[in-house]
């Protein structure tokens, strides 16, 4: 079985160029808070560069950025010895657990590229994606949350969606845009990478703890046959009874996840929409936060099929 290279690469511009790009993202507005919560004087310097006229938001941004890694230079290698040291030990062991997990099997040898990053959180695209920094530039201490943020769970996490969109590609043979809506195909990822990576083998290498993925999947709830719970706890039972009780294969079981999630997906639609315009909010308000998790309702035939009562 061929088996991906690994590669690390320090691209300041890069960052640049993403920092900006999430400052004015229409799409998700509150990534433009986040940034600004995590770099108050970066909203500083720009409010005030920006209204005297005689720096670009760009250059403003560079500008911020190379200060930053100056002022975090020790922490930041640290950081990056750390990267390379688990990506080098442990990265091809994640990428063999989740193929083999998956169902998948390269069939050329491909590079994945990880970006560190100082972003308060991490993107991804096509073969690459950004491991943010953050958290441990800012000393956070809780370390049993620190693992599930760390630079083999990120990997894990996004390989898993590219792995996931591979597979479907190949099913259906066509683009997968035409085939599942924006909010289908993200939920089936988003909920996917817990699933797996919880998994007893990967979990171990990963060293991580109960690993729940993005934030807001703790707040979603499923309602079938009038028994609530989290919506990812939900598919989780799904997928091992399909996996293990039923002897299933991979995409034999996602096909099922997808089709269930298409039933809900409006209701999807609207949490992700709040969640994406107010996260600041909900984390901050437990009123807000309740109404957010009120259950939604799983079509009862479509709860039937799972047969999880």
């Amino acid at each position: 079985m061929h088996m991906p290279t690994l590669r690390i690469v320090k691209n300041k511009d890069k960052e640049v160029e993403k920092i900006v790009k999430y400052l004015n993202d229409p799409k998700f507005p509150q990534l433009r808070k986040t940034i600004f919560n995590t770099f108050p004087k970066l909203q500083e310097n720009l409010e005030k560069d920006k209204c005297s006229g005689m720096k670009s938001e760009n250059e403003i941004v560079e500008l911020f950025v190379a200060d930053y890694y100056e002022t975090h230079r020790d922490i930041i290698s640290s950081i990056i010895v750390d990267i390379e040291y688990k990506i080098n030990t442990y990265g091809t062991k994640v990428l063999h657990l989740l193929a083999e997990s998956m169902d998948y099997v390269w069939q050329t040898t491909i590079e994945y590229t990880l970006v560190p990053t100082i972003l308060p959180f991490s993107p991804f695209g096509h073969n690459t994606f950004f491991f943010s920094m953050t958290r441990r530039i800012n000393g956070v201490e809780n370390m049993g949350e620190n693992k599930n943020h760390d630079v083999l769970p990120l990997l894990a996490h996004e390989v898993s969606h590219m792995l996931l969109r591979d597979v479907l590609y190949k099913y259906h043979k066509r683009d997968l845009e035409t085939v599942y809506s924006w909010t289908t195909m993200h939920m089936l990822q988003e909920i996917l990478a817990p699933i797996i990576m919880n998994e007893p083998l990967l979990k171990e290498v990963l060293d991580i703890q109960n690993y729940s993925g993005n934030p807001y999947l703790e707040l979603i709830m499923v309602s079938h046959n009038d028994f609530a719970e989290n919506i990812v706890s939900y598919f989780t039972r799904m997928y091992h009874k399909e996996r293990i009780e039923h002897g299933r294969s991979f995409i034999e079981t996602i096909l099922k996840m997808a089709t269930i999630i298409e039933t809900i997906e409006p209701s999807l639609a609207s949490k992700l929409k709040l969640w994406n315009s107010s996260a600041h909010l909900l984390k901050k308000d437990a009123t807000k936060r309740e109404e957010f998790g009120v259950p939604i309702v799983i079509p009862k035939g479509h709860a039937e099929t799972t047969d999880l009562d």
